[in-house]
């Protein structure tokens, strides 16, 4: 059995589609069971920052995806479950991350990333880490402004950005969880070239048929309008030290072949991804 968590989410509903077509007996855990319907798969109550209603979820599971939603308390979320699995006995944890993880990181989430896999590492449980740059899928929250504008708006600057598609990283903890030799194991998984937000106007244009243009906004400018529209402050103020700073500094600027290596398939491009969800930016 394997368990989900954020199953209903970019990357968690389409590892929990990838599972079922594997044949995979899939758990997800949702906090109203009630308001999640997904086919082929047990729903089960429970909520991360409630660690006394885990257990039951854990019963009979040998796997588990773990990814936690946009929480400004990310650790106490890992922790919870961590101890939850421990209880459980022999979990193999498939643990989400993100880019920007490292205990020295000036993202706030990423060092609440480091801190809940090291907590992790010395759980004596089987554990694999996933680190996924940042999604294509981000490019969607622009959708409105691509397709009234016909501008993507940012604050990268000339930052190159080795964006994976959602599907991707979905696959590829699809493969961790039902089949061997992933365990002690880290990757770091982006697409297959790192691209300015300049480029992937560029990219986006020749997907869509019409110009998009990038517009680059100063980071304390970005972060008002992210705040604007109802993001709380701290997530905002995170976002902007990823975007508009480490990115912008080039510390987004790099590529791996984990997602190969692990899936055997090349992962997506962004030329691939627009043209997939060109309908978002056509008629958002």
């Amino acid at each position: 059995m394997i368990l989900v968590t954020g199953g209903t989410g970019t990357v968690g509903g389409e590892l929990v589609r990838l599972l079922v077509e594997r044949g995979a007996d899939v758990r997800l855990l949702a906090r109203d069971p009630a308001k999640v319907a997904v086919e082929g798969v047990q729903v089960v109550a429970g909520d991360l920052s409630r660690p006394e209603t885990l257990a039951p979820a854990f019963d009979g599971v040998d796997h588990s995806f773990h990814l936690t939603p946009g929480d400004p308390d990310q650790y106490t979320l890992h922790a919870n479950l961590i101890e939850a699995a421990k209880a459980a006995g022999d979990v193999h944890v498939v643990k989400m991350g993100a880019v920007g993880t490292s205990l020295d990181s000036a993202f706030a989430a990423g060092r609440q990333f480091a801190r809940s896999d090291e907590l992790l590492e010395a759980s004596g449980l089987d554990w694999t880490l996933l680190h996924p740059h940042a999604f294509m899928q981000n490019l969607l929250a622009s959708a409105v402004t691509i397709s009234g504008e016909g501008v993507l708006y940012g604050t990268t600057g000339n930052g190159k950005i080795g964006t994976i598609d959602a599907r991707d990283i979905a696959l590829v903890a699809a493969t961790v969880l039902t089949e061997p030799g992933h365990a002690g194991k880290a990757y770091r998984l982006t697409g297959p070239e790192s691209l300015s937000y300049a480029d992937m106007a560029t990219r986006l244009s020749a997907a869509l048929g019409r110009e998009v243009s990038y517009v680059d906004m100063p980071p304390d400018a970005y972060g008002e309008a992210l705040r604007g529209f109802g993001m709380p402050a701290p997530v905002a103020d995170d976002l902007v030290t990823l975007y508009g700073h480490m990115f912008r500094d080039g510390e987004g600027d790099y590529v791996t072949s984990d997602v190969e290596d692990i899936t055997g398939a090349p992962p997506r491009s962004l030329d691939q991804f627009a043209r997939d969800y060109a309908s978002a930016f056509q008629t958002a």
